[in-house]
């Protein structure tokens, strides 16, 4: 279980409303998805004047720890990206000695593993070594990065309040529900399908994001 430092508060303004857990294996290989979600992302009070576009009900970050023989072998989060990445890029830490950032097509997997079925996707991926990824007590520590709640595994982050959050299992019931009645557009399927973590706008995301499109320009006149 990751240890989740929130230096600003931006964690905190919701609290979060749990921590949701899976574990699946392939092979001698076990991969542990966690989601931390919040009831709300609210942007307001960062971004005066258009944090309203980056607010919405519900909000969930993956983290996905691979781990074989007891070891921690990647690291794969919801990391941060620039305003054309909507704000989001993929992080992988892994044990290959590179750092690379690049653009990745891939997608979601067809119904049932996926309610929304097969779409194409492109993410903005950034590679680097596990090794700059810091561990406590074996537990891999990230902070809260943004308001919009993605990680960052920076080392000058990791101060403050760490997250408590209750513990809970990702079962199919909590999936099930998330997929109808919020705006979870996670693939979960298979997290060993590079890279690893792979979204698509739910139909509900989707239709907030095209009428605040159609409203933006209005507002702007």
């Amino acid at each position: 279980m990751p240890i989740v430092y929130d230096p600003k508060g931006y964690a905190s303004r919701p609290k979060p409303e749990g921590l949701y857990y899976r574990i699946l294996k392939k092979k001698d290989e076990e991969a542990i998805q966690f989601f931390i979600h919040w009831d709300e992302q609210d942007c307001r009070k960062e971004y005066f004047g258009f944090g309203h576009l980056f607010t919405h009900r519900f909000d969930y970050e993956p983290m996905i720890v691979f781990m074989k023989d007891d070891k921690v072998t990647a690291l794969v989060v919801a990391g941060g990206g620039n305003l054309l990445q909507g704000g989001h890029q993929t992080e992988v830490y892994n044990e290959r000695q590179s750092l690379a950032v690049r653009q990745v097509a891939y997608a979601t997997s067809k119904t049932p593993e996926y309610p929304f079925g097969e779409h194409q996707y492109i993410a903005s991926v950034k590679e680097a070594p596990i090794a700059d990824v810091t561990f406590e007590d074996k537990r891999p520590a990230l902070a809260v990065a943004t308001c919009y709640h993605v990680y960052t595994a920076v080392r000058s982050h990791l101060h403050g309040s760490q997250l408590a959050m209750r513990l809970s299992e990702l079962s199919n019931n909590v999936l099930d529900s998330w997929y109808e009645d919020e705006y979870f557009g996670h693939d979960v399927s298979d997290p060993w399908e590079y890279p690893h973590i792979r979204y698509y706008p739910s139909p509900k995301m989707k239709a907030l994001i095209e009428q605040r499109a159609d409203i933006a320009p209005k507002n702007h006149i």
